[in-house]
């Protein structure tokens, strides 16, 4: 905590997933977003990424779509691949959260995120295929896909 409180952006982000996921702490929405805003504030890529989650489900903050789209660009910007930042671009896009609706963006950054192994991404690519949103339909495709996201989970 003292290197938290002394500037280092690595701890900061690092008490931020202490008090989001109650690690060692009591869990505190309010509490990791302070801290991953310190650490975004500072360049840091990963608290970045989980301010734009806080910022995009509500939690600790008042739920806010532009910023939430803010800090996942910025994250990307930075050349993060390691969190679901893909996924996020993707989802945003897809709903027109923050951003002007753009399937055709959420199918790329979703087609990214599959790149990085991300299983959220998989999974809403194949929903792509099943309906036919973008790309022509494909059902065998769509299942090839969330068959492949199931198994990443067991």
């Amino acid at each position: 905590m003292k290197a938290a409180e002394q500037g280092h952006t690595g701890a900061q982000y690092s008490v931020g997933v202490m008090y989001e996921y109650g690690e060692g702490i009591t869990k505190n929405y309010s509490e990791a977003f302070k801290w991953y805003a310190k650490s975004a504030e500072q360049g840091c890529p990963s608290g970045m990424c989980h301010l734009g989650e806080l910022y995009h489900f509500g939690l600790g903050t008042t739920q806010d779509y532009d910023k939430a789209f803010y800090w996942f660009s910025k994250a990307e910007e930075s050349g993060e691949e390691e969190n679901p930042i893909f996924y996020y671009l993707g989802l945003c896009y897809e709903l027109g959260k923050g951003v002007p609706m753009n399937l055709k963006k959420a199918y790329d950054y979703y087609t990214k995120g599959v790149e990085h192994n991300d299983d959220e991404s998989l999974t809403r690519l194949a929903k792509f295929y099943e309906m036919g949103i973008v790309v022509p339909l494909n059902k065998k495709k769509a299942f090839e896909l969330y068959k492949k996201s199931r198994r990443k989970r067991e």
